[in-house]
């Protein structure tokens, strides 16, 4: 069916891992994707596809669904994962849903990414 042939790993992890990467490069990347970026996707897919596909459907659910996938899916580096993926972002659709606020979801993004990076760092996963 459909045959991935990326990296194994995303970009940014194996220049954390490349002793020549500067230190000041492994920084900005720690905090692109510990704090930059999950603020930023969340702007995005919760601030507004979601708010634009709940307009669409005009019912939950199906909004929050549908942005998770898309979220799932510009991760596809991270293809392996993707199920995952996409359950995190239901879980992140729900929350901006449910709180009213994109607060929760960026929060929870934070605490998913600085979590992977800490678990990755710490040989925790692979």
């Amino acid at each position: 069916m459909f045959h991935y042939t990326g990296p194994d790993i995303h970009e940014a992890f194996t220049r954390l891992e490349d002793p020549t990467t500067p230190a000041a490069l492994k920084a900005n990347l720690i905090l692109l994707a510990a704090l930059i970026s999950p603020v930023a996707e969340e702007l995005f897919f919760r601030g507004l596809i979601q708010n634009l596909l709940l307009r669409v459907f005009r019912r939950a659910w199906p909004a929050i669904i549908l942005t998770g996938l898309l979220f799932a899916l510009i991760h596809i580096p991270l293809y392996p994962h993707m199920p995952a993926l996409w359950m995190l972002g239901i879980i992140l659709g729900w929350s901006y849903y449910r709180y009213r606020t994109l607060v929760a979801p960026v929060l929870i993004h934070l605490w998913f990414n600085a979590a992977s990076l800490i678990l990755w760092w710490t040989g925790g996963v692979e």
